[in-house]
This record gives structure tokens, sequence and C-alpha cells, in this order.
């Protein structure tokens, strides 16, 4: 099922919920515990921010509230 996702998310062109730019599928981040979906960078950008402010046991989910997936390396 999540290979599946993935292939499809590839060959498409989504609207980044967080910065708003189409971007093609494949430099997006897909959660595979939810439907979530944003574009790389923005993700990028909302980790470092957790890091760099201490919350390292905050990493989860960015792009939905109520996915308690914890992300690693």
């Amino acid at each position: 099922e999540q290979e599946k996702k993935l292939i499809l998310l590839s060959h498409s062109i989504i609207t980044c919920p967080v910065c708003l730019n189409n971007v093609y599928g494949r430099d997006c981040f897909s959660c595979y515990s939810c439907p979530g979906i944003a574009c790389k960078p923005c993700i990028k950008l909302y980790l470092e921010v957790l890091i760099n402010d201490g919350q390292v046991k905050s990493l989860t989910c960015p792009t939905n509230p109520t996915c308690n997936i914890e992300l690693t390396p």
C-alpha cells in the first residue's frame, strides 16, 4: 500500500499546504501513517526549527497534527 502511494506521488504535482508552491511529488515528504504531504524544503525547515529549539522529542509528523508518528533519521 505504501509503495503504491509513493509511486503515485512521484508522478504527481501537488500544492504544498505549507508554502503553497506547486511541486513534484518526488520532491515531497509523505507520511506513511497518514495522508499528509508537504515539500521537502518545508519539512526540512520545520525539523531544523524544532531541533534548534531543543525540541528533539517533538519530531512528529509535520503535516497532520493528529498523526503521532515519530520521525527518526
